[in-house]
């Protein structure tokens, strides 16, 4: 998985943050397109066919793939662990926060917090898992819902 490119000041813009996805089957809200993308400094520029772009600018050949621009995928496991098992997603996706045995809901909640904060260049969110229900899981989501809600 690649790393989202960074906004990066004007004065500092190089074909290192140019891109054109090529030959990619481009689906969007109105349908699904064979066109291409380019973007510049994270933010797409053009879509279409037989694009002008920049030389220099790095290239990525999506043939027989899905291209979603500007999607958000709203369901991915970060740093899942499960089984002995830890999955690839990484922090620059939203994702589950699920308590360990005997971890308490607030706790896996300031856990997968401060495991995030320092890795992300998004804006995200956390779906608590309830494992089991009780008065102290009810009084945990209570605070957090109040404190928290939009992060959850």
């Amino acid at each position: 998985m690649s790393t989202p490119v960074k906004k990066v000041p004007i004065h500092l813009q190089s074909s290192q943050n140019r891109l054109v996805i090529r030959h990619g089957k481009i689906v969007n809200e109105d349908g699904v397109l064979e066109e291409d993308v380019y973007i510049e400094d994270g933010i797409i520029k053009q879509i279409g066919k037989n694009l002008i772009i920049p030389g220099g600018t790095r290239t990525i050949d999506a043939r027989g793939k899905l291209v979603l621009p500007g999607g958000i995928d709203p369901h991915t496991h970060f740093e899942f662990e499960f089984m002995g098992a830890k999955s690839v997603d990484d922090f620059y996706q939203v994702d589950f926060a699920f308590p360990k045995p005997g971890e308490s809901i607030l706790d896996c909640f300031y856990n997968y917090r401060q495991k995030a904060d320092d890795k992300v260049c998004c804006d995200y969110a956390l779906h608590m898992c309830l494992p089991h229900w009780s008065e102290q899981v009810k009084r945990e989501m209570e605070i957090l819902c109040k404190e928290h809600g939009k992060y959850i």
